[in-house]
């Protein structure tokens, strides 16, 4: 295979009102199968991974997109599947990869100081434990699993030199209640039963902080959300309430609320719920057939800042869009005009609710996923292939799972614009970065191998253009 060269050039280019302001543009003789990213939040560095051939090729950029080294990485893990999470050392990027079964672990460790690639596998199990997610905060990775049958999560901290410190985060026997105030125990109402297997698992909706992030993952009845150096988990598997179990990663300090929800008079037969947390605001929508409402909590002070009630035979009066049908079996885009179509078809399927703020307005979108598998190894356009068959990078780079899922929806939606005290406004819907990032997309069709992460508050969209063996990555 002929050598690799790397092409840096500065272009301004104005498509769409879009600037494309810095291409890093990398030529190849192999075709890039996938890549994906690592960003150093310290100190604004960033590696591209791609995936060729039989091989992983790491490029480490400064934040100003100088290379500050390159590593071609042919020792490829044959047991472990997931990438799930990252670790950053200088100029040294430690992968964490998992078995299908979230058993066993190991790393993928990329030294662009040295030149250095290695593949080891971890003195690290699971026992007796179900894996739920991981994140990388502070480039260091944690992960997070619940011991059966327990009221108990535990974080696994990862340190230089990989030996993971535990931290038992215990919750009282009365921490948790369900709808009839009965005290219940944690793995209860977040694990789902398997009918066939009778196994547990947990499928868990990753959150981007102010991303736009689609009704696929925001439907999830367990979420998690990572800002800063805090995570909070919610739940919503009651209709009458939301869940918030709050962990500081600093000092593993923890809290936990309970929310109520918006409810109806009579039978609760129907009925579909979810709810969304941004910044201080919990945002919850509870609807049937026949009506919905809509909920904006202070978490602080547990107040209704402000709520909206919606009938079937209403005009839907606090919206900015049409109402969306996108992604059916038989029609790829379809707009309802009723609000008594669209309370029929948010029942149909799990409701959700997502926020995005942008040019000081909230963007409050509400529907529901139409039917898809629900299964965590499966995203669209967000695996890896290895030597070892599939590795899955999807919980790795959210923000392209993100991207993926906002761009593949299939699901019925609208949205609505609101004010600094969820005042509803009039205007129409502002382009994001992931509608920008779409439109340049469907302008070449030849890409391929997308990842996409911020830096800073610039949008990075990394991509292979097929038909050119040219791998690009530009900021929008």
């Amino acid at each position: 295979m002929k050598k690799l060269v790397f092409l840096f050039f500065a272009i301004s280019i104005v498509f769409s009102g879009v600037a494309q302001k810095k291409i890093i543009g990398l030529t190849a003789d192999a075709r890039v199968k996938e890549s994906f990213n690592v960003v150093d939040k310290e100190t604004g560095n960033f590696a591209v991974f791609l995936e060729e051939n039989d091989y992983v090729r790491g490029f480490l950029f400064d934040k100003n997109y100088n290379e500050i080294g390159r590593i071609k990485a042919t020792d490829l893990p044959s047991k472990f599947k997931t990438f799930i999470g990252y670790q950053v050392k200088g100029s040294k990027i430690n992968l964490f990869m998992n078995t299908q079964n979230g058993r066993s672990y190991g790393i993928m460790i990329f030294d662009f100081k040295t030149g250095f690639s290695h593949v080891q596998e971890l003195d690290f199990k699971l026992k007796g434990e179900i894996f739920i997610e991981s994140i990388s905060s502070n480039n260091t990775f944690y992960l997070f699993s619940i011991p059966k049958n327990s009221s108990q999560i535990n974080i696994y901290e990862f340190n230089e030199n990989l030996t993971p410190i535990l931290h038992e985060i215990k919750f009282k026997e009365n921490a948790f209640l369900d709808r009839r105030d009965r005290p219940i125990k944690l793995n209860k109402f977040i694990f789902k039963r398997d009918a066939i297997s009778g196994k547990l698992s947990i499928v868990t909706g990753k959150i981007e902080h102010n991303a736009p992030n689609s009704i696929e993952i925001t439907s999830k009845k367990f979420k998690l959300y990572h800002f800063e150096n805090k995570v909070t988990f919610t739940s919503d598997r009651y209709n009458e309430f939301t869940y918030l179990i709050t962990i500081d990663l600093d000092n593993y300090k923890f809290s936990t609320k309970r929310v109520l929800k918006p409810s109806f008079d009579g039978s609760r037969l129907g009925l579909k719920s979810n709810s969304f947390l941004f910044d201080n605001t919990l945002f919850q929508i509870i609807c049937n057939t026949k009506q919905l409402r809509l909920r904006m909590v202070d978490i602080a002070t547990e107040k209704i800042v402000k709520e909206y009630s919606l009938m079937k035979e209403e005009t839907f009066y606090f919206k900015n869009t049409a109402i969306i049908l996108e992604g059916g079996d038989f029609d790829k885009y379809r707009e309802l005009d009723k609000t008594a179509q669209f309370l029929r078809k948010i029942s149909q399927a799990n409701a959700g609710i997502s926020v995005y703020k942008q040019n000081k307005v909230y963007e409050i979108t509400f529907g529901s996923s139409l039917d898809k598998p629900d299964n965590p190894y499966i995203i669209i356009g967000a695996t890896v292939g290895g030597i070892g068959g599939v590795l899955i990078v999807a919980s790795f780079n959210t923000l392209t799972s993100t991207f993926n899922g906002y761009t593949n929806t299939k699901s019925v939606r609208v949205t609505g614009l609101f004010d600094d005290d969820f005042n509803h406004i009039e205007g129409r819907i502002q382009k994001n970065p992931f509608d920008k990032i779409k439109e340049y997309y469907e302008r070449n069709k030849n890409i391929r191998a997308q990842t996409i992460f911020k830096n800073n508050d610039d949008f990075i969209y990394g991509f292979y253009k097929q038909n050119q063996d040219l791998y690009e990555v530009i900021k929008f």
